[in-house]
């Protein structure tokens, strides 16, 4: 069991080394930023009318 608690400890460690991209990305519901690895933005449409209500994009409280 030591052997499997060693890779546990050892797991957190090496994720915990690794910053988060997503820390610090502006909000928004149209321009929130972004975080990718490997990974390329091909095409961004926007949401067609009759899905929201432009005028309340979070909803309604």
């Amino acid at each position: 069991m030591p052997l499997i608690g060693a890779q546990s400890d050892q797991q957190r460690s090496s994720a915990a080394d690794q910053a988060d991209p997503r820390v610090g990305l502006a909000a928004g519901f149209r321009d929130a930023g972004m975080a990718a690895s490997n990974m390329e933005l091909v095409i961004n449409l926007p949401k067609p009318e009759g899905f929201y209500d432009p005028e309340a994009p979070a909803g309604r409280p």
